[in-house]
């Protein structure tokens, strides 16, 4: 260390400090002073760059282990070399220039880099000046060296926060503490459209941020603060979702967020509010939150909607010890005009429906869409069962009218009906499930009521509907005994006069010998799908009794078996059809299939297909109950269809009916035209079968020539029958 401080003379003698008095200060004050000051004051040696002093234990000041007071020369040296950043020693080394900016400018101001034990490199602010030694005449340097590391942090901290808020995403706003604002970033004015003009100096409420906001609320007498967000005065930061203003006027939805900074007297300082545009994001969830609670087709709620607010409803009547009622709709006819007209016509009929139940309820009842054509309607409660009975039953009434007025679909008119079954709350059920339940109950008895009407539910539904339940288990009991008989009813030929042609009809025999309607069970088993394996046994069994009356000779050339909804979409039939024809070795074109206009106009693609596949086995296809769907006649040219079969409907009243002559003969004029034959059902009297043949029937069916029998007694009927015309051709 430098201790040379003898009194010289002249140009040598050194400069020591002096007192206010003018007398010189002792050398040991200068010392003193030099060891006990925050910043780093060591000397180097210019022409080795060696460490001559420090007032500190330099190496323990950045936390190496050598100590400096007993650490020799060469280790002092090494240490100092380790610690002292490669390029500040390499640009001291550049003696002669550095000696020159030294001698030119008297000082050199730079930054330092030590490295600490932990490998930090910290950075000194350093001052450096020339020194020549007055023991040996070393050229030194003097640095003056102050820790800068925590004010580069700062300013490095600094330079990114203000890259942050100009090139964030999010509008932020600085605000004083009079709540005016001070700066914007770029983002705030992309978002909102304003210039900064327009806001510095100013409240950002009512130009950004709307007065109902809440954000700010300015008090003269004591700042911003009352009008902050609680949450922001008690926690520094706050958050929520509302709304900002465009420089157009426009509203946007915004996650706006509030920041408070305070000085060291715990006041408001600065305040700082960014704002982040969520307009697509919050239509986005909207979107979602429709689909999830709307139907897409009609824009009604849908059942999970339906079943909230008829939760809330029923909460709301329960407190207030008032009555509710629910409607269950279903539309009567509609699948007839969805399986002809096709689904985009049945949607049409959807959306036009579900407007006029809409206009046809207040304003703070529900109608939702329950499924396909099933809507249901939540009548708020009322004071009493009589007053939202009444109400339910003013409102079915004008559904009834409304629904019943024609669809226009695009071109083609409909017409549809409703039924409706209304339970009241709490009288017939206190839960949403149970009044649903019990509506839909009551809904059904309207459908067998003769559908358009509506029903009031009762107790005694129920018990009709534990019959009917049981009526399905035994039905499905039936499929698995196999409790089925085959009749067979015949055609009458117009052309050679004979009965050659017979149709399968499925028949239950029920366990206690009697017969049960096919219009009671057949329906049932399309709705549980029990008709696929009922349709299975029919064909085969059908086919198998042919093949039978063929080996005995009896005269049956053809043989027609009915094909239901399920049973002609169920992918197995053209196989099943195939195999048995193999089997049982019987020509393909002696058996025809039957099937409903409806039938086919389910989806013209599929129809087009699997009848394009049986015609190829070489069997026949007939149009059953002709005339009573809706459908385009478009079909008749563009499928391969070889008869069509008029339903009974227009027969009963000929020949004086004018309206079924009109029909029959169009259908007539349309088969002679598409090159069909045509067969003519429900014939129970002479002048229907005279009149039929004049017109150009090929065959007709009915009472008047034989009801539908069991095997056993068709054959007899038969064999009479062919005795009988041979009896008559010997006899004349």
């Amino acid at each position: 260390m430098v201790d040379n401080n003898k009194q010289r003379t002249g140009e040598d003698k050194p400069l020591l400090p002096r007192s206010a008095t003018g007398q010189e200060l002792p050398a040991d004050f200068l010392l003193h002073v030099v060891e006990t000051i925050p910043d780093l004051i060591f000397t180097i040696n210019l022409e080795t760059l060696e460490l001559v002093y420090s007032n500190r234990d330099i190496f323990s000041h950045f936390g190496w282990d050598l100590d400096y007071a007993s650490a020799s020369p060469k280790q002092r040296n090494e240490q100092w070399g380790k610690m002292l950043h490669q390029s500040d020693f390499t640009a001291m080394r550049s003696t002669a220039e550095f000696l020159a900016e030294l001698d030119r400018e008297g000082t050199i101001d730079d930054v330092v880099r030590f490295k600490a034990s932990n490998g930090q490199w910290l950075h000194y602010q350093a001052r450096c000046t020339r020194l020549r030694s007055v023991s040996d005449g070393a050229d030194l340097a003097v640095l003056v060296a102050r820790d800068i590391s925590e004010r580069r942090k700062l300013d490095k901290d600094q330079r990114m926060a203000a890259k942050v808020f100009e090139n964030s995403d999010d509008g932020i706003m600085i605000l004083d503490a009079q709540s005016r604002v001070v700066q914007v970033n770029p983002a705030l004015l992309k978002i909102t459209g304003f210039d900064d003009v327009d806001l510095l100096g100013r409240s950002p409420i009512g130009i950004i941020l709307p007065h109902e906001s809440g954000v700010l609320g300015i008090d003269a007498t004591t700042g911003p603060e009352p009008g902050l967000f609680n949450e922001a005065l008690k926690n520094g930061f706050s958050q929520n979702e509302g709304f900002g203003i465009r420089s157009n006027g426009d509203r946007f939805h915004s996650l706006t967020s509030i920041t408070v900074l305070r000085d060291s007297d715990e006041c408001v300082q600065t305040l700082i509010i960014t704002m982040r545009d969520i307009t697509e994001s919050k239509t986005h969830e909207e979107r979602i939150r429709h689909l999830a609670y709307y139907d897409a087709l009609t824009r009604l709620p849908n059942r999970t909607l339906f079943h909230d607010r008829l939760e809330h409803e029923l909460q709301r009547c329960e407190r207030h010890d008032y009555c509710a009622a629910l409607l269950f709709l279903d539309l009567d006819q509609f699948k007839a005009i969805n399986d002809s007209l096709g689904h985009a016509a049945g949607d049409r009929l959807l959306k036009i429906a579900s407007e006029r139940l809409t206009d046809n309820v207040r304003g703070e009842d529900t109608v939702a869409r329950m499924s396909g054509d099933e809507f249901t309607i939540i009548i708020n409660g009322q004071s009493s069962r009589d007053h939202v009975a009444a109400s339910a039953a003013h409102v079915a009434r004008k559904i009834l009218r409304e629904l019943c007025e024609p669809f226009n679909l695009e071109g083609s008119e409909a017409f549809v009906s409703v039924s409706i079954g209304i339970s009241i709350y709490p009288d017939d059920g206190r839960t949403s499930s149970m009044l649903l339940r019990n509506a839909d109950t009551a809904m059904y008895f309207a459908k067998e009521a003769g559908k358009n009407n509506f029903q009031f539910y009762t107790p005694e539904m129920n018990a009709h509907s534990a019959e009917q339940l049981a009526f399905q288990n035994s039905l499905h009991k039936a499929v698995a005994d196999q409790e089925f008989e085959v009749y067979y009813q015949p055609q009458y030929d117009y052309k050679n006069g004979s009965l050659r042609t017979v149709e399968s009809l499925l028949r239950w025999r029920h366990p206690d010998g009697s017969l049960v309607s096919p219009l009671r069970f057949i329906p049932l088993a399309e709705q549980t799908g029990l008709i696929i394996r009922m349709g299975e046994w029919l064909i085969e069994r059908s086919l198998w009794q042919f093949a039978e009356w063929r080996s005995m000779g009896l005269p049956i050339d053809r043989l027609a078996i009915n094909l239901s909804t399920r049973q002609f979409g169920d992918d197995k039939l053209v196989h099943l059809v195939s195999r048995l024809l193999q089997q049982y070795d019987i020509p393909p074109n002696s058996v025809e299939f039957e099937l409903t206009e409806s039938v086919i106009m389910a989806d013209i693609a599929v129809t087009r297909a699997v009848l394009e596949e049986l015609k190829a086995l070489g069997v026949s296809i007939v149009i059953d109950d002709f005339g009573t769907g809706y459908s385009s006649l478009n079909y008749l040219k563009e499928l391969p269809i070889d008869a069509l079969k008029i339903d009974g409907s227009f027969v009963s009243s000929l020949p004086g009916g004018r309206e079924d002559q009109q029909i029959v003969k169009v259908i007539v004029a349309l088969a002679e035209g598409f090159d069909l034959r045509v067969i003519a059902e429900g014939v129970e009297t002479a002048e229907q079968s005279e009149y039929l043949e004049n017109l150009g029937c090929s065959a007709a069916q009915g009472y008047l020539f034989a009801g539908p029998k069991p095997a056993f007694e068709l054959e007899q009927f038969l064999r009479l029958s062919d005795l009988s015309a041979n009896d008559q051709k010997h006899s004349a």
